[in-house]
């Protein structure tokens, strides 16, 4: 995985390309929207903005919970895996810049 994931963005650097980072959306997902949006060149109206809360509220109302999980929980190592992304020479991001 790490090597196609380092093969397609060397085979496409041309492309712009963001990337979006999970506790940020949790701390504050309209912004991260807004970001999103800008990056499209697209506008997030009100309306949209509207949908998305409404959505999140449904689910909620459903019994939707935040996603949450302990790296230990599936045997990985938070050292481990930085000195992983260190050795694949990309740092926090999933493929390089």
């Amino acid at each position: 995985r790490e090597a196609a994931c380092r093969r397609d963005v060397a085979a496409h650097s041309d492309v712009p390309r963001l990337d979006l980072d999970y506790e940020a959306m949790e701390r504050d997902w309209r912004g991260e929207m807004r970001r999103t949006y800008a990056f499209l060149g697209r506008p997030l109206t009100p309306a949209i903005e509207a949908r998305m809360q409404s959505y999140l509220d449904r689910a909620e109302r459903q019994g939707f919970r935040r996603h949450s999980y302990r790296l230990e929980d599936f045997g990985l190592d938070e050292a481990e895996i930085h000195s992983r992304l260190d050795m694949m020479g990309i740092g926090r991001s999933p493929c390089p810049q």
